[in-house]
């Protein structure tokens, strides 16, 4: 559970907001930390392949527009 918090604290429609902001913002903390986590397990596996000496995934750019007229 998370430190200092005591769901029976909460007497109020305000306290209860609180609590509830304070959570979101935990959530979003989170899933940020996650995505990055998720990249660097994604870098790191391209990483040991590399040198197992297989292929890592390859690195696929965007496609550049090119200056087409239309007709």
């Amino acid at each position: 559970m998370i430190a200092g918090f005591n769901p029976e604290m909460i007497q109020d429609l305000a306290g209860a907001h609180t609590v509830i902001r304070a959570l979101l913002n935990l959530v979003e903390e989170l899933q940020a930390e996650n995505q990055a986590l998720r990249k660097q397990v994604g870098e790191l596996r391209d990483e040991v392949n590399w040198l197992k000496g297989e292929q890592g995934r390859p690195q696929i750019k965007p496609d550049k527009k090119k200056g087409v007229s239309s007709q």
